[in-house]
């Protein structure tokens, strides 16, 4: 006959269930607040920075009049992202008046959804309080304090890897896999990029099919039909690849892929590849012990063990990338594997319940003083201005107004600096504004012609006043040269030497800080 359980083993087992509810009330309200103030943080941010170079790429091919000129804009290859990033973007433009915000409310939006989603596939795992503290772990990259307040599409297609990583939690159950097809076909449609945060998913469910003889054809033809986007807007692809054949600051290196670990962690190359190979060994580590102490289990040894090949591929997809790049002849940049941010809390979520009790006070303590002294200093940086927007433009025209030659164009040296100037220039010193280029000289100049490639394609979509170099110098024999690299080191800022290698009288008339304003005369006109 079965013992009854005794009076206190009633009252233990009572205590432990209000203990733990009380643990996932207080993790369900930490989340709340952790999304809140991830939310509220990234407004300001949003809406107090000026958009920069790519981002007014973003906007000008969004804005155009309908959906057909955005398509013909990216068959020009104007921009390099597929067009669905910029219908998402041109929706929530008519919905929110500052474009600021505007133009970064998706991305922001994403970068909340990831971390619930974080919390979600967390919890299920290790436990409420576990999964609050991976999802905070987000907020201490470059997902958060970058990537999720710039109008480009990077923070959302790492949303759509989080989803995904819910739907092969629950793996092969019909309808999350719909969603999980679903969700990687998306992100194609808003990154070419997004194609290499398949390769984890793949290489897990081959590690499925090796060690337990399982093949789960629906995760399969999820992640087969995900691809189906990069087929269907190949043609736009393609002109990209026509257009700018190689990108110079993306060229994969194995130099790179260090760099890429420092700069999501927001820490040192070196730092972060130490991190990183640390986690790794660690999870290694847990996957041999398993499977040395198996007794009995086997089979869910077997079915854990492909999401453990899962995080350790997240945490080395910029060497995977790299391979892949390598191969099809791509860029790599932080930027395309940021769903390598992913890995880094999934990786906690399996360590930290192995540590003892000390040690996961003080890996959290650590945490928290981490983002303490990040958020202090972002409040610190924008007191002040937090109801205040400092227009780039503002110091040029103020620069350049105190030189006089009211009736001079001003050339623009460095067209990284010239499409947030002229976007938010006043209309009289908009039509001032100059960019020249010359596609030969940049390739000598810079070693990288993508810039002045992008700015031809542009003007015929925006009102620039883009201008070759052999049709601007005949007509204007003395401009004004407007330069924000003083200290020099900035390769696109080259017109400076090309104009004083050509002959050209180049004299300062304004500086201030790194801001420099030249009179540049033609020598006929100086005798």
């Amino acid at each position: 006959m079965q013992q009854r359980p005794s009076t206190s083993d009633r009252l233990s087992s009572f205590r432990n269930l209000i203990l733990r509810l009380s643990v996932e009330r207080g993790a369900a309200y930490g989340l709340a607040i952790l999304v809140a103030y991830a939310l509220v943080r990234s407004l300001v941010g949003a809406a107090t920075t000026p958009f920069w170079y790519d981002e007014v790429c973003t906007y000008i091919v969004a804005r155009q009049a309908t959906v057909s000129r955005i398509w013909s804009a990216l068959e020009r290859a104007a921009d390099g992202q597929p067009p669905g990033f910029y219908l998402v973007e041109r929706v929530f433009a008519s919905i929110v008046t500052n474009e600021e915000v505007a133009f970064r409310l998706p991305l922001i939006l994403g970068f909340c959804f990831t971390t619930v989603c974080l919390f979600i596939f967390v919890r299920r795992r290790s436990g409420s309080a576990y999964a609050l503290v991976c999802a905070a772990i987000p907020l201490i990259t470059s997902l958060f304090h970058f990537y999720a307040t710039e109008a480009r599409p990077y923070s959302l297609v790492v949303a759509c890897v989080s989803i995904a990583l819910l739907c092969y939690q629950r793996a092969p159950t019909p309808g999350w896999m719909l969603l999980m097809g679903l969700m990687f076909a998306v992100s194609l449609t808003l990154s070419y990029y997004a194609v290499f945060a398949l390769a984890p998913f793949g290489l897990a469910e081959f590690a499925l099919l090796l060690t337990a003889r399982q093949l789960r054809w629906r995760v399969w033809l999820a992640l087969a039909c995900g691809s189906i986007p990069l087929a269907l807007l190949w043609p736009l692809l393609a002109q990209q690849k026509k257009h700018f054949v190689a990108l110079p600051f993306a060229k994969p290196s194995l130099s790179g892929i260090i760099h890429i670990y420092g700069s999501i962690l927001g820490t040192t190359p070196t730092w972060g590849v130490a991190i990183v190979g640390t986690m790794s060994l660690f999870i290694l580590g847990i996957i041999v012990f398993s499977r040395r102490n198996r007794t009995g289990t086997e089979s869910q040894s077997n079915t854990s063990l492909h999401e453990y090949v899962l995080v350790l591929a997240l945490l080395s997809l910029p060497p995977i990338s790299y391979v892949l790049a390598k191969i099809v002849h791509a860029g790599l940049t932080e930027r395309y594997v940021l769903s390598t941010a992913l890995g880094v809390p999934l990786a906690v979520a399996y360590i930290l319940p192995r540590l003892e009790r000390r040690s996961q006070l003080v890996a959290v303590g650590f945490l928290i003083s981490l983002l303490a002294v990040q958020e202090a200093t972002f409040w610190k940086s924008h007191r002040g201005r937090l109801t205040r927007f400092e227009s780039p433009a503002v110091s040029v025209e103020r620069l350049v107004g105190s030189v006089g030659y009211p009736d001079m164009p001003v050339v623009v040296s460095d067209g990284g600096d010239y499409l947030p100037i002229i976007h938010y220039a006043t209309p009289p010193m908009a039509k001032r504004f100059v960019c020249l280029v010359d596609v030969p000289a940049s390739l000598v100049f810079a070693e990288d012609d993508v810039m002045d490639k992008e700015l031809i394609i542009l003007r015929s979509f925006a009102p620039l006043q883009v201008w070759d170099f052999a049709d601007f110098a005949p007509q204007h024999r003395a401009f004004l040269l407007y330069s924000s690299n003083g200290s020099g080191g900035d390769p696109h800022d080259w017109w400076t030497a090309r104009l004083v290698r050509d002959g050209y009288s180049v004299r300062v008339v304004a500086a201030d800080h790194r801001q420099s304003v030249f009179l540049v005369t033609h020598f006929e006109e100086t005798r």
